[in-house]
């Protein structure tokens, strides 16, 4: 068999070939012939070669993790949330991410399950790396593994804070176990040994410098550190966190871009500002990346003057506009800091948009907009791939490190008390272009996460665990605004309650948790609902 160029960089080449198609042929005498172009499992894991091959299958599951909007961690935990609406064309556009974003969601959501779905799939091929091959063998296993039990770790991250007591499945089994619910603290100390295990293997790479954006496309021990960091600030593992955390900070291979506006443009895959990515690439022969990126862009239906060819105002004519800044997020930002360099380049205001050109439609409105867009995580021109409408190769980050520098703040507020966490705060707010901050507080933490971290995947878990999701959320989805253009005076004209639900918000009690999926509820009996479901 012709073995399979080792690429992590293009690694959803994988997805249709290597572990996921690994079979052994029938026992049915007609049948038993041998199938061309498949390897038996009795005969694949030997080699380093092998071993590769079955790595790149972790890095695809990653990848479509990512791209793959119904089982994205990223989406669901940002809808959850309350930095963005769920817009599109119109009201009846995305339903399930829509009852996700206004607290109407249920256990049979598609949502929930694909989610659920992907993160054992990660897990599955993760073990078949970690249970087949011998990290003692060769420098390639032993990397390999480790790379393995950080994406199971990161995996298992996911299921943990979503749904409390996931099942806890270490060997490569799929369709013939009927797991039960596994306590959260055994699940906890598996994502602590995995990751430990790793860190302590010295196999991971790390980066030969602050702006090296090559080596970072495969895991780094920085990332494994920085991952395990966020998992003992999660339990209130205080001084492990700060200990783990300090260790990415000091290794002086991460920092920040000057500005903001160039944090999700393509030619700035893989800076000094990431830990880990997707990473997509400007090839579309290897299927760039589709989601986020066509999805956070303004839709052309109601926006007339998208940028269609390049350059000018650097939108795409091809948004579906479905995630649109929340009034939440905006007036979070207009109450503390409404001149900033960060406001200005996270978000644009209708009234930038007319001055790059654009402006409603005759006759049509703004669904689910309280009249500012995305820019920060934009569709940009400059991100497509050659003339494929719907195709980007900005990467999707998983983890940035403004993230672990106000982990580690948090960490130290919340075992040294205000003032701990000065520091590493005021590096951030050092880039954000704000004055400094002096004896910062929990709450001005909450704050700076709010606001530095938008829609990069952390406030909702940051809202259950912190206990504030009862209050924070407690009118999520209650209205829904429209944007109709400017009123006479020059003022925003937005309907804010277009749309109005009677059932909305989360519930204490019932939504700090996800429910178990319909489908496996449905299939394995060992499974126990949680609480409120």
């Amino acid at each position: 068999m012709k073995k399979i160029t080792y690429n992590i960089l293009n690694a959803a080449l994988a997805l249709s070939i290597g572990i996921s198609s690994l079979s052994t042929v029938s026992c049915t005498d007609e049948l038993d012939t041998t199938q061309n172009g498949v390897i038996s499992t009795s005969d694949f894991y030997q080699t380093d070669s092998d071993c590769n091959e079955a790595i790149i299958e972790v890095y695809a599951a990653i990848k479509s993790a990512c791209q793959n909007y119904n089982g994205s961690f990223w989406n669901l935990v940002t809808l959850l949330g309350d930095e963005i609406y769920t817009g599109g064309s119109n009201r009846s556009d995305g339903p399930d991410m829509q009852a996700h974003n206004e607290y109407q969601y249920d256990y049979a959501n598609s949502e929930i399950n694909e989610v659920f779905a992907t993160a054992y799939e990660i897990i599955y091929r993760a073990n078949l790396v970690i249970n087949n091959f011998d990290p003692d063998q060769s420098d390639v296993m032993c990397r390999n593994v480790a790379e393995a039990k950080v994406f199971r770790a990161y995996a298992y991250f996911q299921l943990v804070t979503l749904w409390g007591t996931p099942p806890l499945v270490l060997d490569a089994v799929r369709d013939d176990y009927k797991a039960s619910n596994t306590p959260t603290e055994e699940v906890w100390a598996q994502i602590e040994q995995d990751l430990t295990d790793a860190i302590n293997s010295g196999a991971l790479v790390q980066k030969t410098g602050i702006d090296d954006s090559t080596t970072g496309i495969r895991v780094t021990k920085q990332f494994a550190q920085a991952l395990l960091g966020k998992a003992y600030v999660f339990q209130g593992e205080w001084s492990s966190a700060i200990s783990m955390l300090q260790q990415v900070v000091n290794s002086g291979l991460y920092g920040f871009l000057d500005n903001y506006g160039n944090y999700c443009v393509a030619a700035y895959n893989n800076t000094r500002e990431v830990l880990f990515s997707d990473n997509n690439t400007n090839d579309a022969s290897v299927a760039p990346g589709f989601f986020p990126w066509v999805y956070v862009g303004p839709n052309a239906t109601y926006i007339a003057g998208l940028e269609t060819g390049g350059g000018g105002n650097d939108y795409s004519a091809v948004g579906f506009g479905m995630w649109n800044p929340s009034q939440t997020i905006i007036d979070a930002f207009l109450e503390n800091e409404p001149d900033s360099p960060r406001f200005t380049q996270t978000f644009n205001s209708y009234y930038t948009m007319m001055d790059m050109g654009m402006s409603i439609q005759d006759g049509q409105e703004v669904y689910a907009n309280c009249g500012y867009f995305n820019w920060k995580y934009r569709n940009s021109v400059q991100s497509r791939v050659g003339s494929i409408y719907y195709y980007f190769w900005a990467n999707n980050t998983i983890m940035k490190y403004s993230e672990v520098v106000l982990l580690l703040a948090e960490a130290l507020i919340q075992s040294q008390g205000a003032g701990a966490g000065d520091t590493y705060i005021n590096l951030i707010r050092d880039k954000a272009g704000v004055p400094q901050l002096s004896g910062a507080t929990l709450a001005d933490l909450k704050l700076e996460k709010q606001l530095e971290l938008y829609m990069d995947g952390c406030r909702y878990l940051d809202l259950v665990r912190w206990g504030d999701a009862p209050t924070a959320l407690a009118e999520q989805g209650k209205q829904i605004p429209n944007l109709l253009g400017l009123n006479a005076d020059g003022t925003l004209n937005v309907n804010e309650t277009r749309y109005t639900n009677s059932s909305y918000g989360f519930k204490a009690g019932k939504h700090e948790l996800l429910p178990f999926p319909q489908e496996e509820m449905e299939v394995n009996p060992n499974i126990t609902q949680n609480s409120g479901w």
